[in-house]
């Protein structure tokens, strides 16, 4: 059964091949109360057909077919979550499964275990099985009821927050509003603390998201809780919060590959020198690296630095150090990727009680890890036979430094104000999610929403919400970063929305560029010259787009148009050079290429391709005395001697061309990248000399080179 498809023709309004596929699905006798409710819809859709075809106006017609499209989506989610059960080795129907068998321990019971006062601490392995327990349960339910929802409200917070990351994934896996609806009330609460409001907040927008096709169709139900939502203290911060951080989250993969082949390596090379540096400071100073005449100490510093710009940019810089320290056995339970951090769970406690430094420590970390690394830090420390040593970035950490200390003190006594928490909040509970469908076992069984190319869809929160701005800063941040495919989906949703701008068609225009799709950019760049004139910046690579697309004599006319335009822009001179000269019209280029020789400062840039015009022109006498003046400048090019040769070699002046030849040789990183630059070159260069005597004196140049 494929459920996205059915589904997909249900809410475009395919019912009755959506009814077809349906029916084929029921193959269980225990499904046949659902064939019979098929058959049912059928008729009455049928009946309502006919009804149309004979002009008969029917008031009713919209309320009916979206009766049916609710229908048939519940009975398309029911058959589907049956048919896995039975099919699936996934981890979400093998746990359903299990659940099922254990019918005795109802949800209603679990939850009065849960609410007794003295569980936590007078039994915190029981507890902590039960909230495990809890987890896979509301995970798996197919729904839940105002009892339960009663029941759950009342369980303290730790409770509560492992609470709202199962229903997060329950949602993302099986559609039910009455736990959309609890999510919502809960947003209600007077007591509702930061965590749990950052939280509820991210279940929501991730429901939003992910069902964002069939949500008007349920708009009767959701405008309420969606209005009564944004009326909560603080839902704008922490929902605009939540959507910068879910936008940073895209760009964690490129962070983690800059510091790991960057930092590690670094750091252990210059471990002993780094030690005699810092002395006994605890952390390093930039100011002493700086100071420093070694060029390692150098490098460190300014890698270090780049790091620092990362952290205030917002980029989650501990990914790539936790995300290797998920294998511990704590973490083959699912609800231990979302549970609050607490220093009394069980695993948690028996090494804080036994390593005084990580316990004083712990301030410092709780400030940089989300919960699941610091949970990660915890269990990785437990397997280390270290007593009360701590060792961080290969040095051991020394509590009873002065400066360590104050900097403990200092964060244990540092109070953020309520929109800083919600950002620090936001930050660790992104993070901690990102983990969790990157680095789980299961991953792939997952919803990812942080997966490339995911285009979110808020406008169901017009207009509590500025959709215009979260679109924009988001779409900006993914450009500046250069995940242009992201960020062209926020530009496309911008453009649908927003009065029309030339500068964000010009963008589009620049993500379809990167990304290779030119024939669209050109459609974007004509479309944002329309509104007003581009610069020429975008003009330039509007021509290119040519260029790739292989026209490159449209993209001549659009230079020759631009040097009219801007005369004063001698670069100008240089590309349409280049566009002619791969024309094969070097009589053409060569005007532009001498006037660029004349008034420029950097007359080099414009010899070289003066002299192959003019050898592959022919004039072999001028591209010869221009190779002569090339070649004896400072720093020639391997290609300049390799040209020079063949200059040579054309005008039968052989011996020269050896020279030049072995002189080429000796600067190309090997032969083979020399006889491949020769063979590219060979199909333009074949009527002007000798295909054999050229290999001759070019092996010659080669073998001259290995003797000497």
């Amino acid at each position: 059964m494929n459920k996205k498809s059915i589904n997909a023709y249900i809410i475009s309004g395919r019912i009755a091949q959506a009814i077809e596929l349906l029916q084929a699905a029921v193959i269980r006798p225990s499904q046949y109360a659902v064939q019979t409710r098929l058959e049912q819809l059928r008729d009455n859709y049928l009946s309502m057909l006919t009804y149309l075809r004979q002009g008969v106006e029917d008031k009713e017609q919209e309320r009916i077919i979206l009766y049916m499209k609710r229908e048939l989506l519940v009975i398309s989610e029911k058959l589907y979550r049956e048919e896995q059960k039975y099919v699936s080795s996934h981890k979400y129907y093998h746990t359903l499964k299990v659940r099922e068998a254990q019918s005795a321990m109802s949800l209603e019971a679990l939850l009065e275990e849960l609410l007794q006062p003295a569980l936590k601490e007078q039994n915190r392995s029981s507890f902590d099985h039960l909230v495990n327990f809890l987890f896979e349960t509301l995970w798996t339910s197919e729904t839940i009821t105002n009892q339960q929802m009663g029941l759950l409200a009342q369980c303290d917070e730790y409770v509560r927050l492992t609470a709202v990351s199962a229903l997060t994934l329950g949602l993302m896996q099986y559609w039910d509003l009455s736990k959309f609806s609890f999510l919502c009330h809960e947003l209600e609460r007077e007591d509702c603390s930061v965590d749990y409001r950052v939280r509820l907040v991210f279940a929501l927008f991730l429901f939003l998201n992910h069902y964002r096709e069939r949500l008007s169709l349920y708009r009767e139900e959701l405008s309420p809780l969606i209005d009564g939502v944004v009326q909560t203290p603080y839902f704008k911060e922490t929902f605009l919060s939540i959507w910068m951080r879910y936008i940073y989250a895209m760009d964690t993969a490129r962070v983690a590959d800059i510091i790991q082949n960057n930092l590690p390596g670094l750091l252990k090379k210059v471990g002993p020198k780094l030690r005699d540096v810092m002395g006994d400071k605890e952390e390093i100073d930039l100011a002493d690296l700086s100071e420093s005449d070694d060029p390692e100490l150098l490098s460190l510093e300014a890698k270090l630095r780049d790091f620092g710009m990362l952290e205030e940019e917002g980029a989650d810089t501990m990914h790539v150090s936790f995300k290797d320290l998920k294998g511990d056995y704590f973490f083959s339970d699912l609800s231990a990727w979302f549970l609050p951090f607490d220093t009394e769970h069980g695993r948690v406690l028996r090494v804080l009680e036994r390593n005084e430094a990580m316990r004083t420590m712990l301030p410092i970390f709780s400030q940089k890890l989300c919960d699941s690394d610091l949970y990660s830090f915890i269990t990785t420390i437990d397997k280390m036979p270290m007593g009360g040593n701590l060792v961080v970035g290969g040095m051991p950490m020394d509590v009873a430094n002065e400066a360590l200390k104050d900097q403990i003190e200092e964060v244990k006594g540092r109070e953020l104000d309520y929109e800083r928490s919600i950002l620090y909040a936001t930050k660790k509970y992104v993070e901690n999610y990102y983990r969790f469908c990157k680095i789980h076992p299961d991953r792939e069984q997952f919803t990812d929403p942080f997966e490339r190319h995911y285009t979110p869809d808020i406008s169901f929160l017009y207009p509590h919400i500025n959709i215009n701005l979260l679109l924009s800063e988001g779409a900006l941040f993914l450009y500046k970063k250069r995940h242009y495919r992201d960020a062209l989906s926020l530009f496309q949703a911008l453009s649908k929305r927003e009065t029309v701008d030339s500068t964000l068609f010009v963008r589009m225009a620049y993500c379809y560029y990167f990304e290779g799709e030119y024939a669209k950019a050109i459609m974007a760049f004509e479309y944002a010259d329309l509104i007003q004139d581009v610069s020429l910046t975008a003009r330039k690579k509007w021509a290119r787009c040519y260029r790739h697309l292989g026209q490159t004599a449209t993209a001549v006319t659009l230079y020759r148009d631009l040097l009219e335009r801007y005369p004063e822009q001698e670069e100008l001179l240089l590309e349409l050079s280049a566009l002619l000269i791969e024309e094969g019209a070097y009589a053409d280029a060569l005007p532009h290429l001498y006037k660029y020789e004349f008034t420029s400062s950097e007359p080099i840039k414009a010899q070289r391709p003066i002299a192959w015009c003019l050898l592959l022109s022919g004039d072999l006498e001028r591209a010869y005395r221009y190779y002569e003046d090339i070649v004896h400048r400072e720093a020639p090019l391997a290609s300049d001697f390799l040209n020079a040769g063949y200059v040579a070699c054309a005008l039968k002046k052989n011996s020269e061309a050896l020279v030049l030849f072995q002189k080429a040789a000796q600067q190309y990183l090997s032969q083979e990248k020399l006889f491949d630059e020769v063979t590219a070159d060979l199909p333009l260069l074949e009527s002007l000399l000798d295909r054999e005597n050229l290999f001759v004196l070019l092996d010659g140049a080669v073998a001259l080179t290995k003797k000497e």
